[in-house]
């Protein structure tokens, strides 16, 4: 017996909708158990999810509807602020626990475990307060205003070359960060890697209209998590360092000394990888329209770039 094929969207604004609704699931689920208790792997789920979000959001506020975002957008990248800094907190206690073998790095531990604790029951507490109802009619609304404008065909034309402009500028943005980043900067480096971020989640926003070609989505992850290196090494850093400060360790023993000189080398090998490959990198991420037949907006072939071919949906 043949097996049923996966119903295709027919248009951006269906893609957009399926790709809501699936994240926002996945988002509720995520944030229930968030607020009982925000433990690592829950933590990275709803960052994750909540970034795909407001990619989502970000991609429907350039199409032409009437719906106005901005405060669901803002709702939703407050609860992704709120868990920021516990996420750092977790990723580097996970770093800490195969290196306690001095007295210094096991103090190190304690603080840093000390201050997730407390980050924990704040986000806890955070996150109580928080208006979901409020935020599910929100959610409820842009999807009744997506399938809206599948059915208006006027909309529907104007929404493919718009989204591939949406695109196309968000690819310059990353291009302009990659190349202004800074071996000797974390900020620029750092710049880089939210732009990159936002880039493929909106790539992924638009996967059903426009699949993403294998080989630049297989880059986007590695070069992503080349900058995420260099960003835990950063605040892996920055911890220890405060640490030195506030407990005036002039005199660290050699087990804290490798352990830093150990993240200082593995920064400085990630910069590096980073700084040798992001030509590379941004040659193979950018994007490429294959149309289906209608001539391009001229606005968007002065912007056009490589990789994304719109769906054949005639199949």
């Amino acid at each position: 017996m043949p097996q049923a094929q996966e119903n295709k969207p027919d248009n951006v604004y269906e893609s957009l909708n399926l790709e809501l609704t699936g994240n926002w699931k996945k988002y509720q689920r995520c944030r229930t158990s968030c607020c009982k208790a925000p433990k690592r792997k829950i933590v990275h789920d709803l960052r994750t999810t909540l970034r795909r979000l407001v990619a989502i959001v970000d991609v429907t506020r350039e199409l032409p509807f009437s719906l106005k975002t901005s405060k669901f957008r803002k709702d939703l990248k407050l609860v992704l602020d709120t868990v920021r800094d516990l996420r750092d907190l977790q990723n580097q206690e996970k770093e800490l626990r195969s290196k306690l073998q001095s007295a210094e790095l096991k103090k190190f531990q304690r603080q840093l475990t000390k201050q997730r604790k407390k980050e924990q029951k704040d986000v806890k507490n955070c996150l109580n307060t928080v208006n979901w109802k409020k935020q599910d009619r929100k959610y409820q609304a842009l999807s009744k205003s997506l399938l809206e404008g599948a059915k208006n065909s006027t909309q529907m034309r104007q929404a493919e070359p718009t989204i591939q402009i949406s695109l196309a500028s968000q690819y310059q943005k990353v291009e302009n960060s990659t190349h202004h980043a800074v071996a000797s900067s974390p900020p620029t480096l750092h710049r880089a890697r939210i732009e990159a971020k936002k880039y493929r989640y909106s790539l992924e926003a638009t996967s059903k209209i426009y699949p993403v070609n294998s080989q630049i989505e297989d880059k986007m992850k590695t070069i992503q998590t080349v900058l995420g290196e260099i960003q835990d090494t950063t605040v892996l850093l920055t911890f220890l360092y405060e640490f030195l400060v506030e407990h005036k360790v002039t005199d660290p023993n050699s087990d804290l000394i490798r352990f830093i000189r150990s993240t200082e080398k593995r920064q400085d090998e990630s910069i590096a990888s980073f700084m040798s490959k992001r030509q590379q990198f941004l040659d193979q991420s950018r994007p490429n329209f294959a149309h289906k037949g209608e001539d391009i907006d001229k606005r968007v072939s002065k912007l056009r770039p490589i990789g994304i071919q719109v769906a054949n949906r005639s199949a």
